[in-house]
């Protein structure tokens, strides 16, 4: 169903960043951040009356503007270059945000807030005039997809991580050679 009473969201953010180049090819960092989310639009899920009678009574989700939300975290990055073209790009972000799921309610607009979850990623990497390489892992802890899912219920994704490969070889000024190889562990998102 629909709902003609929606408000749009809107947000208040605040974010402190501190950031150190270390010279040119290194570089460290950290970022908060808080987000104050309000009138944040979900779907939820509820009995309603649609024809009178006893069998009259269906399940029914409509969109409709949910409680504030706080979401906060920290994100820390580093880039470290070497000499030789080697390196490596780290980065971790930590996730809180004002419900938790233990206090969870589906029925209700304090459902825990969709797509929320700490997250990490390092890459190491090759470069020189010719060459450039990378080598990455990705991942994700497990995360709410969606408050309401197939027959009513919340929808969990798994934690996942997936590792990657690619590289690419100057040939000359306006040609080079690119290799991808994605989720070289043949990770499955579940």
């Amino acid at each position: 169903g629909g709902n003609l009473d929606l408000q749009p969201y809107k947000s208040t953010n605040i974010d402190l960043a501190w950031s150190d180049y270390l010279d040119k090819n290194n570089f460290i960092g950290v970022n908060y951040f808080h987000k104050s989310i309000s009138d944040f639009v979900r779907s939820i899920t509820r009995v309603e009356s649609v024809v009178s009678g006893p069998l009259g009574n269906f399940y029914v989700t409509r969109p409709e503007n949910s409680e504030q939300y706080k979401v906060e975290g920290v994100e820390a990055n580093a880039a470290i270059g070497f000499t030789n073209g080697f390196g490596f790009i780290a980065n971790y972000t930590w996730i809180a945000e004002g419900y938790s799921q233990r206090e969870v309610d589906f029925s209700n607009s304090k459902a825990p807030f969709e797509g929320l979850s700490d997250s990490y990623n390092v890459i190491l990497y090759f470069e020189n005039s010719r060459w450039q390489t990378r080598l990455s892992y990705n991942f994700r802890l497990p995360f709410l997809a969606r408050s309401v899912g197939e027959q009513s219920q919340p929808e969990m994704v798994e934690g996942y991580g997936q590792l990657d490969f690619s590289a690419d070889y100057k040939l000359s000024k306006n040609i080079s050679i690119n290799l991808d190889a994605v989720n070289l562990s043949q990770e499955k998102r579940r």
